[in-house]
């Protein structure tokens, strides 16, 4: 980088221009480091906003609720015919897809999904029944 300098030490034109693109330069990427970092301070804002909302504790109703609502899935799991409850806890609540749970049940794919749907049929008419009115 030549600077094009006359005797008395001032900048000629060539010089001027360059240090005045370098000033618009300069200028631009003060602008944008603002910008970025507006961005990631409403970023980090919004972030602590959530985890602040998804870490608050339930109220004591809705424990209670929960509570209640997992004791009736057991009692109806539980009180379901053996086929029903053997797949129905693999598939949901182990997650394993309907073909696993046929290879580990030693059972064809298409009675597993049979007894996944008639299972779910069952649980549902059991957690209607015991569910509280």
């Amino acid at each position: 980088m030549t600077m094009a300098c006359s005797s008395s030490g001032s900048v000629g034109y060539k010089g001027a221009q360059h240090l005045r693109n370098i000033r618009g330069w300069l200028l631009r990427v003060a602008l944008n480091q603002l910008g970025m970092s507006r961005r990631r301070r409403r970023c980090r804002e919004r972030n602590q906003h959530l985890v602040i909302t998804r870490t608050l504790a339930p109220s004591a109703f809705e424990t209670a609720e929960h509570g209640d609502l997992c004791a009736h899935v057991q009692r109806a799991v539980r009180d379901m015919p053996s086929p029903y409850r053997e797949v129905i806890w693999l598939h949901y609540l182990c997650g394993y897809p309907s073909g696993t749970v046929a290879t580990i049940l030693r059972r064809p794919p298409n009675t597993v999904r049979s007894q996944l749907r008639r299972g779910g049929c069952h649980l549902r008419g059991a957690l209607q029944e015991l569910a509280p009115n």
